[in-house]
């Protein structure tokens, strides 16, 4: 067992210098990471009121007529009486689009290598 499993480690200020540092060291040890920062740009994903997104749930989210990520997830919670039944809150982990652009790139060089 590593030493910090288990754990959830709060880090603010953690996109650069020391705080990426050290929010990369924590992971490493087994820790639940969460990095907050006011540099919204330099994260590779946000959490966003899915209800300034209409029409946009489970999909592309479009500001303008640009995309700006896609929700990767958006928690559900138990409907009141029902053991089976669930509903959508209206909030989604967004994962910005120029970093899924990033990992199609680096897929696509490890691809043309195994060639």
């Amino acid at each position: 067992m590593k030493r910090f499993e288990k754990k959830i480690v709060v880090i603010t200020g953690g996109t650069t210098g020391i705080g990426f540092a050290t929010a990369k060291k924590f992971l490493a040890e087994g820790a639940t990471v969460a990095v907050f920062a006011r540099k919204r740009d330099e994260l590779p994903f946000f959490w966003a009121d899915m209800s300034i997104y209409p029409g946009n749930s489970g999909g592309p989210v479009i500001e303008g007529d640009k995309i700006v990520g896609i929700v990767s997830g958006q928690p559900t919670i138990p409907i009141e009486d029902s053991e089976k039944l669930r509903t959508r809150i209206p909030f989604g982990k967004i994962i910005k689009a120029q970093f899924i652009v990033d990992l199609l790139s680096i897929q696509e060089q490890k691809d043309s290598n195994k060639l």
